[in-house]
């Protein structure tokens, strides 16, 4: 039990990312709101068991305006928050689709978790 206890406590001292079904469904939502063309990435972090922060790539429709973008966030934090109450902070990046392929190496797929934007996974 003290082998468990210390993993678990290492694990969420050093950050793990957050469960994948989890990183999935708030992609799903992302890429539903209103003015998101694209979610590009995410990134968790989970602090504690009911902890998570997550960061988002999103790319907006070019012909919305700084206002639109606002709304669609609040939006966008409203639904996760309703959906997942354990994701404690939300960041958004509005980026490019081109801009987040040059950025992860020309891939297509999602960037699941911190471990392997750091190169440990």
């Amino acid at each position: 039990m003290a082998a468990l206890l210390a993993r678990e406590s290492k694990a969420l001292l050093i950050g793990e990312r957050a469960d994948p079904a989890l990183s999935d469904a708030i992609i799903r939502t992302a890429a539903g709101i209103a003015g998101v063309c694209s979610a590009n990435s995410i990134v968790t972090l989970q602090l504690a068991p009911r902890n998570v922060i997550a960061t988002l790539s999103l790319d907006f429709f070019d012909y919305l305006r700084a206002p639109d973008i606002e709304r669609a966030v609040v939006e966008l934090e409203a639904r996760i928050r309703a959906a997942h109450p354990e994701v404690s902070a939300l960041f958004v990046k509005p980026q490019s689709v081109l801009v987040a392929q040059r950025l992860r190496g020309g891939s297509s797929g999602m960037t699941p978790d911190l471990p392997d934007l750091l190169g440990d996974g």
